[in-house]
């Protein structure tokens, strides 16, 4: 894995961990039962992002025309793992794919926040 890569990941782990324990904290006081269900939001979008980064590198680094086939297949797995998941919580209590829903998107702020410390190193 190159050293961008890596880069990226730490950074993105590290806003995610904050952004993690922010949100779980006010879960935990406001809404205890939610706030499990939001870390595994969190947790499955960047599992998500890592498996896609680790893929979608080794695509760009090999032939791609080899690989379309497995990317794919590996790309419609885990969004149907995304969805599985989904619906499990939902089953439970309906409340609870909200918070999973919340925690996943959570994720898009880490990277957000990723962009904007990347773009004021740039200057």
């Amino acid at each position: 894995m190159k050293y961008d890569l890596r880069d990226v990941f730490g950074k993105v782990i590290i806003f995610d961990i904050m952004i993690g324990v922010i949100c779980a904290g006010f879960f935990q006081l406001i809404f205890k039962k939610y706030s499990l269900i939001f870390l595994g939001g969190l947790v499955l979008a960047l599992i998500n992002f890592l498996v896609n980064g680790i893929i979608t590198e080794y695509m760009l680094l090999k032939n791609k025309n080899k690989y379309v086939l497995s990317t794919s297949i590996g790309l419609i797995v885990r969004v149907a793992v995304v969805c599985g998941i989904a619906i499990f919580v939902y089953r439970i209590d309906q409340f609870n794919v909200v918070a999973y829903m919340l925690g996943y998107s959570c994720h898009f702020i880490s990277l957000t926040l990723y962009g904007i410390k990347i773009n004021n190193e740039g200057k």
